[in-house]
């Protein structure tokens, strides 16, 4: 009598990489946008590298994910990493400061450099 029984098969070279594809991207995402708990009730972004809309998006649901996590009332961005703020990388850090304001936390400010100090405030 043959065994009837269903039996997996083995997952394919194919399927394996693309799993491990998949878990690097998550990972690297990550690592890309990490958002710290440094007191209860304080997250910190630091920012590193730089900014695009789809990195700020990214770092925007990632950000928004970790205060409802942990119910942080306060976020520190910190920019020093951010090797050119222009118009376009104020921009989307006025979009995510936005997004953390709507959800009625206090967002604060950090790494800028004199020579981007004014642009936040002009587009305000």
């Amino acid at each position: 009598m043959a065994d009837t029984r269903s039996r997996e098969a083995p997952p394919s070279s194919l399927t394996t990489q693309t799993l491990t594809i998949e878990q690097q991207r998550q990972i690297i995402t990550e690592l890309q946008t990490p958002v710290i708990q440094v007191w209860e009730g304080i997250l910190a972004l630091p920012i590193v590298g730089s900014l695009d809309t789809a990195r700020t998006q990214e770092m925007t649901e990632t950000l928004l994910e970790r205060i409802v996590e942990t119910g942080s009332e306060i976020v520190l961005l910190d920019i020093t990493g951010v090797p050119v703020v222009d118009t376009a990388v104020a921009k989307h850090l006025l979009e995510t400061i936005a997004a953390i304001r709507l959800w009625g936390l206090r967002p604060c400010w950090s790494g800028s450099r004199r020579s981007c100090t004014g642009i936040p405030a002009r587009m305000v």
